[in-house]
């Protein structure tokens, strides 16, 4: 079995190091490509004593949050994978199942 490209699917609320030097090693043995992705979405709602509400400020602090979380991400995965292996880091802030869903349609193993 040959895989060409490798998804690894970071999550942001879990340790990424075991999972990543997992897949470089498999990436290495296949000499494929290795795709680091994660991706976090920023709650729609707030809860207030008045209900559900959008809530512009809260949403943007939640935003700059994951985006501060994505580059911690990207900089762990960064420095996990071998220089040897052939990688690109990947990001969304939308749901993980719908970006892990459009990413995987490029790839032989996630």
């Amino acid at each position: 079995m040959s895989y060409k490209t490798i998804i690894v699917n970071l999550a942001v609320d879990a340790n990424p190091a075991p999972v990543v030097k997992l897949a470089a090693e498999l990436a290495q043995r296949f000499d494929a490509h290795l795709v680091g992705l994660a991706a976090a979405d920023v709650p729609p709602l707030v809860s207030t004593g008045e209900g559900l509400v959008y809530e512009g400020e809260v949403m943007q602090v939640q935003r700059t949050e994951i985006e501060k979380r994505l580059a911690e991400l990207r900089d762990i995965f960064e420095k996990l994978v071998p220089g040897s292996v052939s990688s690109e880091w990947t990001q969304y802030i939308c749901g993980p199942t719908r970006a892990l869903g459009l990413a995987a349609r490029s790839a032989d193993l996630i």
